[in-house]
């Protein structure tokens, strides 16, 4: 039993249109629940910019899926470039 909480929750309401975005935007609220283990820095980059990677992905909206799934990739990649070469952020 741990005495701290990874746990990491982002939610965002009526995501606006980016305006390069051309065509019909639809209503978009986005809800993430982060489950952390064994530190919190994962969790904490993934609140912060998951919903950036998956709006500004070229599949978003119109193929949410394929956007999300594209989204975790680059995120997973990014972070682990970011993390894995400085030791003293983990």
């Amino acid at each position: 039993v741990r005495n701290y909480n990874e746990d990491r929750i982002s939610i965002h309401l009526y995501i606006k249109k980016p305006n390069e975005f051309k065509g019909n935007w639809p209503e978009v609220h986005y809800f993430a629940v982060l489950d952390g283990h064994g530190g919190s820095k994962c969790v904490d980059f993934l609140k912060e910019n998951l919903i950036k990677y998956i709006i500004s992905n070229p599949n978003f909206p119109m193929k949410v899926e394929m956007a999300i799934n594209q989204a975790c990739y680059n995120a997973e990649n990014d972070f682990i470039n970011k993390f894995s070469t400085d030791t003293s952020k983990s």
